[in-house]
C-alpha cells in the first residue's frame, strides 16, 4: 500500500512539470458511430511520426525523434494508446514499455489488462493514466500503478467520454483546470447531438478559453488582461500553450469497417502553429516531413511559426490577429482550411472503403500526398503585420476639467507608443511597451481635440490623428448674477429698472435670449410685458468675457387682466439667470379703475448692489406689523448674521450689511441667502453674491 501511494505522489509531482491532456469517447457517443482518443502532450522536442513492424502488429505513433517510445499511436488491428506522462524511470515494464507492449502484441483493451494483471505482483515502473479503445468498441480510461490499476469505462458515463490529466481518481489527485473545461465543454456538445469528431480539433486541441471556460473568438479583439497587449490571449485555461509539443487525434473504426483504416491525425508542434495531417498503421513508410533524425521538418516549421505567434512578453500569451484576420491571410485562415478540407475528404473516402477499400500503396500515396501538400502550405505562409496606430478611450465629451484615459489598441505589441493629445506637435506621454496601462490626460481648457497617436516597430514609425475626437465643454455651474434679484412692478408705464447682469465665472458667456414664463413656465402671454432694451445699445447675442458685465433697462406695461406672469429669464448657453418679479394682484387694471391708482402692495425683499463688496442695501416690504427677523446663511444652510429681531410695523424697511458674521469676520466670497420671516414664518428669501 505504501508502494501505492508513492506511485500517485509521482503523479501529482510529475503533473507540475507535464501537464498532458487525455480524452476518450465511445463510438455511442459520436456522430459516425467511431470510437475516438486524444492527447496533447506538453513534453518532448523534435517530435515525429513513427512507423514499426516486425512484432505481431504494425503500428504508427508519435514520439520523440531518435527514440523508440511513442506516447501516443495505433496499431493495424485499431487498438489505440495514449498516456498523461511523457516520462519513466527506464525500468522494464515502464510507462512507454507498457504502450509498446500493447501496440505490438495486443488487439483488444481486454488482453492489454490481462498484461497488467501478470504485472500486478512482479510490479511496474508504471505511474500514468491510459486512454485505449480498440475495434471491439471499447473506450476506456485506465488508471495504472505499480502494483495495480483501475478501469474507467465510457459506457457507464452519462455522456459517453472520459477525461483525464496529470491527476488519478483512485489516487485523489486534484483535477486541473483544463480538465474541468473539457468535461464541460464536451458535455455541451453532447446534449447537442452526437459528438462530431472535428470538433475535438478547434474546441478541446486548439480552442481559447477564459476562466469562466468562455470560448473566445479569434481574432481576439479586446485584452486579456491590464498586463496584456490588445488581441492578445492566455493559454492557461486552454490545451494549446506554447509549451506543448504535439497533439494527436485517433479516429477509430466501426464494428463494419475494416479496423486498420483507422485514422491517426497528428499535429506536431505545438496545436496553435502545427497542422493535422492523416496517418495510417499499415502505411510502412513515414512522409518525409513528419519523420527524422535530429530534424523533423513539419516540427521544424511549426516552431517557427510558434515563435511568430507567441512573439511578445509574457510568453504564453499568443497573437491571435496572426493566426486570423479579417484578410482571411492567418496561419489558422491557412492552414485550418487545408485541415477542413481533408477532415471531409477523408470521412467520403473511409465511407466508401467500407465496401470498396483502397490498396496498401493507394493509401500510402494519399498518406504522402496530404503530408507533403500540407508541409508546403504551412511553409510559404508568411505573417501578415499590421502595426497602423489605433487606440480607444473611455470618454469623448464631457465638462472641463476633463480626464481622459487612453487604451492603445495597435497589433502585434508595438514597441513603444507616443501620445500627443492636443495636437499641439508637442508629445505628452511615451510607454515602452503597449500593455494595457494606457494613458490619461486631463483637458484643462474647454474646445475641440484631434488628439494624435504614434507608434514605433523596429524602425517603423506611424501616426493616427482623430480628428475632433474629444469634446470639452463648459461646466455646468452658474457664471450670471444680476444687480437685482427681484423688481418691483407697479405697473407704472413710465417706471424703468436698470438690472446689471455679471458673467462671475471663469470662461465666456454668451447671452443667446432674454424672455418671460408664467408660473407654469410656458412663455408668457400678454397682458403683462417686460420690454428691454441694452443701455449702451448693444446687441444679442453678446459675449461676455469672465468678469464682464452689461446693463439692461425693463419697463413694464400693463394691458388687461387676464393672465399674468411673475419670471423674467435671462437665458444663456451656459446658464439661466432667474429675475422675479413681484406685484400685488390685487391692483389690477380691469378697465373701470385708474391706473394711477394701483400701487406696489406684495412683500418684496431685495439687495442692491448685488453682487457687492464690502456692503449691500437690504430692502424689504412687510403688509402687517409682527416680529420681523432677517437673517444670512451661507449656501451650506448654517445662519452667518442676524441683521434684524424685532417687532417692526407695516410698510418699506431698509437695513445695510456689510458682509461680516456675527462674530465681526468678513465673510468670504460667495453667494448668500437672505431670509425674511414675520412671526416666525419664513415670508421670503433672495440670493447675493459676495465678491472680493
Amino acid at each position: 500500500m505504501r508502494k501505492l501511494v508513492l506511485s500517485f505522489i509521482f503523479i501529482i509531482l510529475l503533473s507540475e512539470l507535464f501537464c498532458c491532456t487525455l480524452g476518450v469517447i465511445s463510438g455511442t457517443a459520436t456522430a459516425d458511430g467511431r470510437p475516438i482518443i486524444w492527447k496533447s502532450r506538453e513534453a518532448g522536442t523534435n517530435v515525429q511520426v513513427m512507423h514499426e513492424d516486425g512484432y505481431t502488429y504494425e503500428y504508427t505513433g508519435s514520439g520523440n525523434s531518435g527514440s523508440e517510445y511513442v506516447w501516443m499511436g495505433m496499431n493495424e488491428t485499431g487498438l489505440a494508446i495514449a498516456n498523461a506522462l511523457s516520462g519513466d524511470l527506464q525500468r522494464l515494464p515502464g510507462n512507454g514499455d507498457c504502450m509498446l507492449q500493447a501496440l505490438r502484441n495486443y488487439s483488444t483493451v481486454a488482453e492489454f489488462l490481462t498484461f497488467l494483471d501478470s504485472t500486478n505482483v512482479s510490479g511496474r515502473e508504471t505511474y500514468t493514466n491510459y486512454v485505449m479503445m480498440d475495434a471491439t468498441g471499447t473506450a476506456v480510461v485506465l488508471e495504472v500503478a505499480p502494483n495495480d490499476y483501475w478501469v474507467y469505462d465510457t459506457a457507464d458515463t452519462q455522456y459517453g467520454f472520459l477525461i483525464r490529466d496529470n491527476f488519478s481518481i483512485a489516487g485523489g489527485g486534484t483535477p486541473t483546470a483544463r480538465y474541468t473545461m473539457m468535461n464541460h465543454v464536451l458535455a455541451d456538445l453532447a446534449e447537442a447531438g452526437p459528438i462530431e469528431w472535428e470538433d475535438i480539433f478547434p474546441l478541446i486541441l486548439r480552442g481559447f478559453y477564459d476562466d469562466e471556460e468562455n470560448l473566445l473568438d479569434i481574432p481576439f479583439e479586446d485584452r486579456w488582461d491590464i498586463d496584456s497587449h490588445y488581441g492578445y490571449l492566455n493559454t492557461a485555461y486552454s490545451n494549446n500553450g506554447n509549451s506543448f509539443s504535439s497533439v494527436a487525434l485517433m479516429h477509430g473504426s466501426a464494428p463494419d469497417e475494416p479496423a486498420w483504416l483507422s485514422t491517426m491525425w497528428t499535429n506536431l508542434g505545438i496545436p496553435v502553429s502545427g497542422i493535422a495531417l492523416p496517418y495510417w498503421a499499415v502505411c510502412p513508410a513515414v512522409p518525409q516531413p513528419a519523420s527524422g533524425n535530429p530534424s523533423v521538418p513539419l516540427t521544424d516549421r511549426a516552431t517557427q511559426i510558434r515563435q511568430l505567434i507567441y512573439n511578445a512578453s509574457p510568453s504564453n500569451q499568443a497573437d491571435t490577429w496572426l493566426l486570423r484576420n479579417p484578410n482571411g491571410t492567418g496561419y489558422w485562415d491557412v492552414a485550418g482550411a487545408y485541415e477542413e478540407e481533408h477532415f471531409a475528404q477523408i470521412n467520403e473516402l473511409r465511407d466508401q472503403w467500407i465496401n470498396n477499400p483502397p490498396t496498401l500503396n493507394e493509401l500510402q500515396e494519399l498518406e504522402n500526398q496530404i503530408c507533403n501538400e500540407g508541409y508546403q502550405l504551412v511553409s510559404e505562409w508568411q505573417p501578415e503585420y499590421n502595426y497602423l496606430p489605433d487606440f480607444a478611450c473611455d470618454i469623448t465629451i464631457g465638462e472641463v476639467p476633463l480626464t481622459v484615459h487612453f487604451e492603445d489598441h495597435t497589433l502585434h505589441a508595438p514597441d513603444s507608443l507616443a501620445w500627443d493629445f492636443d495636437a499641439d506637435g508637442i508629445i505628452d506621454s511615451i510607454l515602452t511597451d503597449s500593455l494595457g496601462h494606457g494613458a490619461e490626460y486631463t483637458y484643462a481648457v474647454p474646445g475641440i481635440y484631434s488628439p494624435v497617436f504614434y507608434t514605433w516597430h523596429d524602425t517603423q514609425l506611424d501616426s493616427l490623428a482623430s480628428e475632433e475626437l474629444i469634446t470639452v465643454e463648459y461646466p455646468d455651474v452658474t457664471y450670471l448674477a444680476a444687480s437685482k434679484d427681484t423688481i418691483v412692478c407697479d405697473f407704472d408705464d413710465e417706471l424703468d429698472e436698470e438690472v446689471t447682469i455679471y458673467n462671475i465665472g471663469e470662461y465666456p458667456v454668451t447671452l443667446q435670449d432674454i424672455y418671460f414664463t408664467t408660473l407654469d413656465g410656458y412663455p408668457h402671454p400678454e397682458p403683462l410685458l417686460f420690454y428691454w432694451n441694452f443701455i449702451d445699445e448693444l446687441q444679442l447675442p453678446l459675449v461676455m468675457a469672465p468678469g464682464d458685465s452689461c446693463e439692461i433697462l425693463v419697463s413694464p406695461e400693463m394691458i388687461v387682466r387676464d393672465y399674468w406672469g411673475e419670471t423674467m429669464i435671462f437665458e444663456a448657453d451656459l446658464d439661466t439667470l432667474n429675475i422675479p418679479c413681484l406685484y400685488d394682484e390685487e391692483l389690477w387694471y380691469n378697465g373701470d379703475e385708474d391706473e394711477d391708482a394701483i400701487e406696489p402692495a406684495k412683500p418684496y425683499l431685495r439687495n442692491y448692489p448685488n453682487p457687492f463688496n464690502p456692503s449691500t442695501t437690504i430692502s424689504f416690504f412687510i403688509q402687517q406689523s409682527g416680529i420681523v427677523e432677517l437673517a444670512v446663511y451661507n449656501q451650506k444652510g448654517q445662519k452667518v448674521k442676524i441683521l434684524l429681531d424685532q417687532v417692526m410695523d407695516k410698510g418699506n424697511n431698509e437695513i445695510t450689511w456689510s458682509g461680516k458674521n456675527e462674530q465681526g469676520e468678513s465673510c468670504s466670497s460667495g453667494i448668500y441667502l437672505i431670509k425674511l420671516s414675520l412671526d416666525e414664518q419664513t415670508r421670503l428669501i433672495t440670493r447675493c453674491l459676495l465678491l472680493k
